[in-house]
């Protein structure tokens, strides 16, 4: 498939080079053509830059990755767009929104889908590929120009997740609980439900997760001090690279059994922060020590995790004591593992 890419920023860089590696021809474009040449040589043959109005005139798909508030102009000075599909990727905030209807209305001939908005670059760059794999949110009204941003989605690593027509297409934007919130498939929909159930209270997807693991989730504190450790080392570095070194964490660590780290002496510890299989990041291999004791208080207070989860009155409070519990956890980490522990729930 030919695809033009309308800015190549952070998000048609990342999505561009994806679809070129799966076989599509992409053509990119910016306002910088000389900046995209190390981008379109590594790439090979298969990429190519171009002037926006080249890439329109290129692509049978046509990515939008530019600022909101230029869209309409540089599409309506890039040549007729009659029959092209254009993928929506740009947010905008109040007056500098362009909604998915607005841009239909201004090219009548075009076929547009709301998609490549709801994550950032990069989640887009390191968490392809994944399982499983977290959900890509695409919108719009015809029903084949959906289907062929599904199947570039899937290309690109990602499930597409299709929420409806371009009125849906709000549940996509800046503000939604379903934006910028990195989640698999099956927690987007419970999400997505909620959503048109209850309003955005009711889709906060953390609040989905901790009910759903007091109520049904692992009772077992080594698995949980392995999520908590994982969710601390995944800040910063991608999926990938925690992964290959996991099996050396569970060796090191005793398989996370929280007496067991909790016991761990300053010898032991030293070996550790010394062994090339885990990543060696002292601050943090320290603090999984200190996160053991943390479980084995947690575990003794409350008498197991679903019972802990089940004492908060709000669901989201739970993430908030957990942030505080765990030694380099933090907000984010804490709602990473309740989303991460969650998926689990599915498989």
């Amino acid at each position: 498939m030919k695809i033009g890419i309308l800015g190549s920023g952070h998000i048609g860089a990342t999505v561009g080079s994806h679809w070129s590696e799966t076989g599509h021809n992409v053509m990119f474009s910016a306002n910088d053509l000389d900046a995209l040449a190390s981008l379109v040589e590594s790439l090979g043959p298969r990429a190519s830059v171009g002037t926006p109005a080249e890439a329109v005139a290129f692509g049978e798909v046509v990515l939008i990755a530019l600022p909101a508030p230029v869209v309409i102009d540089v599409l309506s000075a890039a040549g007729p767009l009659d029959g092209k599909v254009l993928i929506h990727a740009a947010n905008g905030f109040g007056a500098s929104a362009v909604t998915l209807a607005a841009l239909g209305e201004r090219f009548p001939g075009s076929r547009c889908v709301r998609a490549y908005n709801t994550l950032q670059a990069r989640v887009l760059e390191n968490d392809r590929h994944r399982e499983p794999p977290y959900a890509l949110l695409l919108s719009g009204d015809d029903e084949e120009a959906k289907r062929t941003v599904s199947g570039l989605i899937t290309d690109s690593g990602f499930a597409p997740l299709d929420i409806g027509g371009s009125a849906d297409s709000v549940r996509q934007d800046p503000g939604s609980p379903l934006w910028n919130n990195p989640l698999g498939e099956d927690q987007a929909r419970a999400a997505l439900n909620e959503l048109r159930t209850n309003g955005d209270m009711g889709a906060d997807p953390i609040a989905i997760a901790v009910k759903a693991l007091a109520d049904r989730g692992s009772d077992d504190g080594a698995w949980w001090l392995e999520e908590v450790t994982r969710a601390v080392f995944r800040a910063g570095l991608s999926w990938r690279v925690v992964e290959a070194k996991w099996p050396g964490f569970r060796a090191d660590f005793h398989g996370f059994d929280p007496d067991a780290v909790a016991a761990m002496n300053e010898t032991e510890l030293a070996r550790v922060e010394s062994d090339p299989n885990v990543i060696r990041n002292a601050r943090k291999l320290q603090a999984t020590v200190v996160n053991g004791r943390a479980m084995q208080e947690l575990l003794t207070e409350h008498g197991g995790f679903r019972a802990y989860l089940a004492s908060f009155a709000k669901p989201t409070e739970a993430a908030e004591d957990l942030a505080q519990r765990f030694k380099f956890l933090g907000p984010s980490g804490a709602s990473r593992l309740l989303l991460s522990a969650s998926r689990s729930l599915a498989n």
